[in-house]
């Protein structure tokens, strides 16, 4: 995966979205992954505390790392403001840092299309710096925000059911969209921003 993208996965429950993110990103020598669910445990340093997780920004910027900040006393059922407060706090440790890859799981949970995340916007509109890539999971594509979907370089969909989601891709993709609602697991839908039509693939 070249640097300096925005991937977009999204997928329902278990069809596999987490593990392709975590396939994108286990090459990256710098990598920093939200994580409130505890999916990417495996993947790095798991760090829960606040100020472990700023110090350590400060002392590994100029070093190869992979953090996993799984904020502590927080997680996929916590309550919305509680979650984004983390994730703010998540992100601005890491907005600072280059030659970096930042994975967000589930980015519903931490920026709705009315939520006020400058930092994240701001990421999504103006481009990111340079050697800066981010990987998003969410269920819906509705749900991600739309600066970040406008100017994502690559989307991928793992099966799709809501009728809204089908219809969207199908006006980006055309045909291809309907066999979202029919993919088996694992198997996705990917399109680059540099390519012209999205292609059917099968698990990586």
């Amino acid at each position: 995966m070249p640097n300096n993208r925005i991937t977009v996965i999204i997928g329902r429950k278990g069809c596999g979205k987490t593990y392709l993110a975590k396939h994108l990103c286990k090459d990256k020598k710098r990598l920093a992954v939200f994580d409130p669910g505890g999916n990417f445990s495996a993947c790095g340093l798991v760090i829960y505390n606040p100020y472990d997780l700023a110090v350590y920004t400060k002392q590994q910027k100029d070093k190869n790392f992979r953090i996993i900040y799984q904020p502590e006393g927080v997680n996929i059922g916590s309550k919305k403001d509680i979650i984004e407060e983390s994730f703010d706090f998540f992100l601005r440790n890491v907005a600072n840092l280059l030659y970096i890859c930042v994975v967000v799981d589930e980015i519903h949970l931490v920026a709705s299309q009315k939520s006020n995340n400058f930092l994240l916007r701001n990421f999504s509109n103006m481009g990111r710096k340079p050697e800066i890539s981010m990987i998003v999971t969410s269920i819906r594509y509705t749900d991600v925000i739309v600066p970040m979907r406008a100017n994502a370089d690559e989307f991928v969909s793992f099966q799709a059911e809501e009728p809204a989601d089908v219809d969207y891709l199908r006006k980006k993709w055309g045909p291809i969209a309907d066999e979202l609602e029919s993919l088996p697991p694992y198997h996705f839908i990917r399109k680059r921003s540099d390519q012209l039509k999205a292609t059917k693939e099968r698990p990586v």
